[in-house]
């Protein structure tokens, strides 16, 4: 029988310069890369997480020492949610409409290019307060 959703994946931060114990070069990481995921849903996932990124790393340029912390935090675990979803999705369609492209690579490829949104859309979904989200009109179809 097959587990219902996924477990907590292991997330590893790759640096370029091996600071976090492992190195960009272990995944052919470049300023650019987000995130590789490896395994298999029976073995679990191995989530790489960049956390030399050009995009991440210049959101902590402009922020105070207290912030980082929770800044690459941010980066990191939105990264790895949008690696679960692209998962998920896939696991639903089986890969049965896929273009071609495993789903490792599409993850890193779409991480890749969400990450210079990914941090100033959380912090812009943060930011919203209830009464402005209760306040926007509902289109009706």
């Amino acid at each position: 029988m097959k587990p219902n959703g996924f477990a907590i994946p292991n997330i590893i931060e790759l640096t370029e310069d091996g600071r976090s114990g492992h190195y960009w070069k272990e995944q052919d990481f470049n300023g650019h890369s987000a995130l590789r995921v490896k395994g298999s849903e029976e073995d679990g996932y191995d989530f790489f997480v960049n956390t030399d990124n050009v995009h991440l790393l210049t959101e902590i340029k402009a922020r105070r020492d207290e912030e980082v912390k929770a800044i690459e935090a941010r980066y990191k675990f939105g990264l790895v949610l949008v690696g679960l979803a692209l998962l998920q999705d896939s696991d639903k369609r089986n890969d049965s409409e896929g273009d071609g492209e495993d789903i490792p690579t599409q993850i890193s490829r779409v991480c890749s290019a969400i990450s210079p949104v990914i941090l100033p859309m959380i912090e812009s979904l943060g930011a919203i307060e209830m009464d402005a989200i209760l306040a926007m009109p509902v289109e009706e179809s």
